[in-house]
């Protein structure tokens, strides 16, 4: 397994890419592939990778209105160029109500447009919820599922970023004097001095 960091095309060069190759992989433990739930993941990159203005930590969590990106489904053939649009935040309950009680569990995030429009879709999955809070970035879910794409009364489901931190401690204090990073599907996270933060390069997709 590679990940890539910097990458705004699929296609041609990008200059500013780094990838690296995946040494450990921590699957969470109570993941349900029927529901979906605790759909989230961390893996340990085989060597640091170094800020730039195209690849940026993103922090923990806070906000309502979030920005998704990704290269996912907004017609045939898929875009090339990394996409993204804003969504507003749902709260699970009223998210229960529209997709069936007990779909939406504590773990989960909730976001879209009630008219549709602008969601993640397929091949998005994995790719970070964040909103800007000051002049920071902050990451609070990564994209899991849903129903249809931009459809009415249809938000779609992102995994709440709670896990990776208590998983560190878990499994990789070992590990705790040198910098690791991790990567939850398409979110990395970076580790020294005992902070922790989010890397990113996956946008997500924009329904025009």
């Amino acid at each position: 397994l590679r990940v890539y960091l910097g990458r705004r095309t699929q296609q041609g060069i990008n200059a500013n890419e780094v990838s690296r190759n995946v040494n450990t992989i921590i699957n969470h433990p109570s993941y349900d592939s029927n529901t979906n739930n605790n759909d989230i993941a961390l893996l340990r990159l085989s060597a640091p990778v170094t800020f730039t203005n195209y690849i940026r930590p993103v922090v923990f969590p806070a906000g309502t209105s979030s920005w998704i990106t990704g290269w996912g489904d907004i017609r045939l053939p898929t875009p090339g160029i990394l996409q993204e649009t804003m969504v507003p935040v749902v709260a699970n309950d009223q998210c229960n109500t529209l997709l069936g009680s007990g779909s939406v569990t504590t773990n989960m995030i909730c976001a879209g447009l009630m008219e549709g429009g602008k969601d993640t879709c397929q091949g998005d999955s994995g790719g970070p919820m964040v909103s800007k809070q000051c002049s920071a970035w902050v990451q609070s879910g990564i994209t899991s599922w849903g129903y249809g794409c931009a459809d009415p009364n249809a938000p779609g489901l992102d995994h709440q970023q709670r896990w990776p931190e208590r998983a560190w401690f878990c499994h990789l204090q070992p590990y705790n004097h040198m910098p690791v990073w991790f990567y939850s599907l398409t979110c990395f996270y970076y580790y020294f001095s005992n902070y922790y933060y989010y890397y990113y390069y996956y946008y997500y997709r924009y329904y025009y």
